[in-house]
């Protein structure tokens, strides 16, 4: 269950990270590809960091991944079943 908190915030600073590209770009696949950058430089971040609280960053990581993949997978499907004009 501890392990489920740093899921759950990484999770939601992604989302804010998302929410605020989407301002600034408007359009979801720019600031999905930009959800992905910063999981690149949190996982870089927690491997120069190391120790416990570079795993703490891998961790957060994890729940910034997920976040990514959903909005992955929500623009796929979108595009996919997309009615047709």
């Amino acid at each position: 269950m501890d392990i489920l908190l740093p899921i759950g915030i990484g999770f939601f600073a992604n989302m804010l990270v998302f929410g605020l590209s989407m301002l600034i770009k408007k359009d979801k696949r720019k600031a999905t590809k930009l959800t992905l950058v910063f999981f690149g430089i949190i996982i870089l971040l927690s491997l120069i960091i190391g120790s416990w609280s570079g795993m703490g960053l891998f961790v957060i990581s994890l729940g910034i991944l997920l976040l990514s993949m959903c909005l992955y997978l929500y623009i796929f499907i979108e595009r996919t079943f997309r009615p047709i004009e």
